[in-house]
């Protein structure tokens, strides 16, 4: 095991000398020059040392090195595939945001003549990033009740500016809420939103309605996490709040 865990340190210093070499020589920094010089010298030192122990440990067990890493290299490979190929299917078009706005429209049309103080209705949507999903999800909550809030829970401060300039850049009507998660605690903090919201009184019923995406393929499943799953638990229980999710299937095989 020693040799196996050795080969690997090495060829991960191997790998990350040489990727931060080629990083810095792509971003041509003030210190670049001295900066990519010492992540090669670190990186072909570290491969010269690796060649070493796969030659003199191979009988040893380093052999199973050349079998594992191809099979993880491909696998990995098919994950980014996926991940690519529905980061593309989920991309907002001129289209789908013209739609969106001309559908918004109608129904503002169609409820002109209402007192939006009729309305005791209340839908949250949660949201991570703004994509077809989420437009969706905002289409149909709208289309119920004009009282309808975007709830983003801001666990990472680089997402919260993305979402808050793409729903600028969009013009997307339905307000935006940031709720702030400093400890990255996105479901309970979402959950206490939810609690202020409950306690106020304002409304007969709250109903949460998540976005959710459905892959063509079942075992993809296993590579999305399962926060909206977990808020459907969470408020299971809960008298005065409903739960609702909006499916979203892609249109080509991803």
């Amino acid at each position: 095991m020693l040799p196996l865990y050795a080969i690997g340190v090495l060829l991960s210093f191997t790998m990350t000398g040489l990727g931060m070499a080629q990083h810095t020589w792509h971003t041509k920094s003030n210190t670049w020059k001295t900066d990519t010089a010492i992540f090669l010298f670190g990186g072909l030192l570290s491969f010269l040392v690796f060649l070493i122990f796969v030659v003199t440990k191979f009988t040893q067990g380093a052999w199973v090195v050349f079998i594992v890493m191809p099979i993880l290299v491909l696998f990995f490979r098919s994950i980014t595939k996926i991940y690519r190929s529905e980061v593309e299917n989920l991309s907002i078009s001129d289209e789908a945001i013209k739609e969106f706005h001309e559908n918004i429209e109608r129904i503002k049309r169609r409820r002109r003549h209402n007192d939006i103080s009729e309305y005791r209705q209340k839908i949250v949507v949660p949201v991570y990033d703004l994509n077809m999903i989420v437009l969706k999800t905002l289409k149909y909550s709208y289309s119920l009740t004009p009282l309808v809030v975007a709830v983003h829970v801001a666990s990472d401060p680089e997402r919260e500016k993305k979402i808050v300039r793409h729903w600028s850049e969009h013009k997307i009507e339905i307000p935006l809420e940031i709720v702030e998660s400093p400890y990255r605690a996105t479901v309970y903090d979402f959950l206490k939103y939810l609690d202020k919201l409950e306690e106020s009184g304002r409304f007969e019923t709250i109903t949460v309605t998540i976005p959710e995406y459905v892959p063509n393929k079942i075992h993809h499943n296993l590579l999305h996490n399962q926060t909206g799953q977990l808020i459907k638990l969470m408020l299971l229980l809960r008298k005065n709040i409903l739960v609702t999710s909006v499916p979203y299937h892609p249109s080509a095989e991803t």
